[in-house]
């Protein structure tokens, strides 16, 4: 998840009228943090519940929802870890040797796997496996050459990007992550 996607953990508990739910974070090892709490209402109908999760900062953070309350027997649930990265179009190069560069500002590396390169005319890159570390720069040029760690080619013959247009980033939730004018 970018750097400011909102993000929310959801599921359901049974029995649910009148319990508790403790969202902890892990803190270090063994150790955890009260991140928020719930009661669901003995008139509920339901047992769902929801929480928003922070995504200010880049890192991992590991969740985990505990169920207690009266004639519940104290549950923990599976742990989900968060990871947030922070991506970026850097620069466009949109004439002759065209590039896109995706810089990685964050603390978590990223996998671009089905990410997707749009422009505003609706020129669609979608783009290969590629792991973008942290603090990298990954150019994504749409002609031939040999790969490397930080390049990509995507074999396109001639000149795909318009001059004067809008880069857009897209993960491969459809979120937008970055745009670029150039």
């Amino acid at each position: 998840m970018n750097v400011g996607t909102p993000v929310t953990m959801r599921g359901t508990v049974a029995p649910f009228k009148g319990v508790t739910l403790t969202l902890t974070r892990q803190v270090g090892r063994g150790a955890s943090k009260v991140a928020a709490t719930k009661v669901i209402p003995l008139t509920a109908t339901r047992g769902s519940y929801s929480f928003r999760l922070n995504t200010k900062a880049s890192g991992r953070a590991t969740y985990a929802v505990t169920v207690s309350g009266p004639g519940v027997l104290r549950t923990v649930g599976a742990r989900r870890t968060l990871s947030v990265y922070r991506a970026a179009i850097g620069s466009v190069s949109a004439r002759g040797r065209e590039f896109v560069a995706i810089r990685n500002t964050g603390t978590v590396a990223f996998n671009l796997r089905g990410w997707k390169l749009r422009d505003r005319s609706g020129t669609t890159l979608v783009l290969p496996a590629k792991a973008v570390a942290r603090n990298t720069t990954v150019r994504v040029y749409t002609g031939t050459g040999k790969a490397t760690k930080t390049r990509i080619f995507l074999k396109k013959r001639g000149d795909v990007w318009n001059a004067h247009d809008t880069a857009r980033l897209i993960d491969r939730n459809g979120v937008r992550v970055s745009q670029r004018r150039y």
